[in-house]
């Protein structure tokens, strides 16, 4: 209550009042919550400011987005729209059009419902800089930690300054001691039943809507653009805003997300077991502690030795949790058919718009993943998968594929042993 009081007009300037007013203070509370919070009580060694400025926009603006496609009447023609088009896919005949075709006919039939475009800006990155410092500094004035409800009590963050690799300061924001020992105490007792994820980086129990303009497309209501580029640089969206016909760009991704997949849960109990185990490099699966290399922790404390141990601690950080990311949306989705859209990079090369559970990741992650519709093999498939395996394996590299397919035949007893026995050394 005391970070949602101090969010008045008082306490912000006029280049970042307006936007506050954007959306409710209870909605910027949550933001800062769910978003900023979380992230800096899992740094023990903080976060950059611009980072946490440019999470915190981010994730208003795609709040907005949604609020005003409501306000709009947006989401309800969608929806409309979508049960239309799904009965049109599902009739023992369906129509021989492209999914973008069929789609653009029907809205244009619906065209008295309003328009479905809403073209909102992204919000720059000067916009980030005034907002997300100044609700930084609010959360730093008013989190305190206190056994009473009152405001009084010891700073629960703090903002501090950190050389960077080239030598730069830059501005961080820590969480306190005590916070992190009850952070940690929470998480433990609450990480199997308690993990949030924003619907756009996660996939779809639907099949996805058909991309129709490059704005238009992806998820049913988050808006996502076509083409993913690094923040703030606008020219490659503003050269597909003017290029004159990309229907064969649209109808690729269209049939990209209409795939369906499930999830190996074979595959994925296994990966749990190990990755609860402490997880094992050799097998792909991050530990959490990271193995520093040898004589590195005994040497005499320098600037170089401690950047180089925060560096292996950071990475390693990181790929544990985006494999527990992993593991979680794969044991969310264990039961259910899903589908991912699909949008570009700037050289057109097309990628699944959730992040951490797709077909374009680790081996780990793509042997967690089938089809949704499986279909025969054919004369030939089951030999092009020993050749698969054997090229994994390495020993027949300069075998011709005949070779290869004898050589698995040959140990297909260790392999049908190794497939049905993983973790057993026979």
């Amino acid at each position: 209550m005391c970070f949602i009081s101090a969010l008045g007009s008082k306490f912000f300037g006029p280049k970042q009042y307006p936007f506050l007013l954007l959306l409710p203070a209870e909605v910027w509370a949550d933001i800062v919550v769910e978003e900023v919070v979380v992230h800096i009580l899992g740094q023990q060694q903080g976060l950059p400011l611009t980072f946490l400025c440019r999470l915190i926009c981010d994730s208003a603006w795609h709040k907005y987005v949604v609020l005003q496609k409501k306000q709009r009447g947006v989401v309800e023609k969608t929806s409309q729209l979508y049960q239309q088009f799904m009965s049109h896919l599902a009739t023992p005949s369906p129509p021989h059009l492209p999914h973008r075709q069929l789609w653009q006919d029907m809205d244009d039939a619906l065209a008295s419902a309003g328009s479905l475009s809403v073209d909102i800006p992204k919000w720059p990155f000067t916009v980030a800089s005034y907002v997300g410092a100044g609700l930084l500094s609010r959360l730093i004035d008013t989190a305190k930690l206190s056994l009473s409800d009152d405001c009084n009590g010891e700073a629960a963050f703090f903002h501090s300054y950190e050389a960077g690799e080239n030598g730069w300061q830059a501005g961080h924001v820590k969480g306190h001691q005590k916070l992190f020992k009850l952070f940690k105490k929470y998480y433990i007792k609450h990480e199997s039943t308690h993990f949030r994820l924003a619907a756009e980086l996660t996939p779809m129990l639907i099949p996805p809507r058909p991309w129709s303009q490059v704005n238009e497309g992806g998820y049913f209501v988050n808006p996502v653009s076509i083409m993913r580029s690094v923040a703030d640089v606008y020219q490659h969206h503003s050269l597909l805003q003017q290029a004159p016909n990309l229907n064969a760009v649209f109808d690729s991704l269209n049939v990209l997300g209409t795939c369906s997949w499930r999830i190996n849960t074979r595959i994925l109990d296994l990966v749990t077991e190990i990755f609860n185990r402490g997880g094992n490099d050799d097998l792909g699966v991050p530990v959490r502690d990271p193995v520093f290399p040898e004589g590195l922790e005994n040497q005499e404390p320098s600037r170089r030795r401690d950047a180089q141990m925060k560096k292996l601690s950071n990475e390693c950080y990181s790929l544990w949790m985006d494999m527990l990311y992993r593991l979680s949306l794969a044991n969310y989705f264990r039961d259910d058919l899903f589908w991912m859209p699909h949008n570009m990079d700037f050289r057109g090369r097309a990628y699944p718009v959730p992040p951490h559970l797709s077909h374009l990741t680790s081996d780990v992650g793509r042997a967690m993943l089938q089809f949704g519709t499986g279909y025969p093999l054919g004369d030939k498939g089951l030999d092009w998968i020993k050749i698969h395996l054997v090229n994994l394996h390495g020993h027949k590299k300069k075998g011709s594929l005949k070779e290869r397919v004898e050589y698995a035949d040959e140990m297909m007893e260790h392999i049908m042993d190794s497939a049905d026995r993983p973790m057993e050394v026979s």
